[in-house]
């Protein structure tokens, strides 16, 4: 009985000591990370046509001390020519702030 009560507790110290090696390692303290995208938009001007307006925008998060940080999104839109009018237009947005 002693023996198989052994051996038991041998396993099982093993097994503890095994899971405890298999911890997480610590999240690295500053990281960066960006993205980028396409953004086509369909609107319309005061008639009933629609046009298409063709643009983008990037995003900017990073983390850099016990997990704060700052984000930044830039993106805008853009056409040349409303419906052969002559009249361009351009739309920028930008927002930011802490994380």
């Amino acid at each position: 009985m002693y023996k198989y009560l052994g051996g038991a507790l041998l396993l099982g110290a093993l097994a503890i000591n095994s899971l405890a090696a298999q911890g997480v390692p610590p999240a690295p303290q500053g990281r960066l990370e960006v993205g980028f995208t396409y953004n086509p938009v369909r609107s319309n001007s005061a008639g009933d046509e629609s046009f298409w307006m063709q643009g983008g925008s990037a995003q900017a998060e990073g983390r850099f001390w016990r997990g704060l940080g700052v984000v930044a999104d830039v993106g805008g839109s853009h056409i040349s020519n409303i419906q052969s009018s002559g009249v361009g237009l351009d739309m920028v947005t930008a927002t930011f702030g802490p994380r």
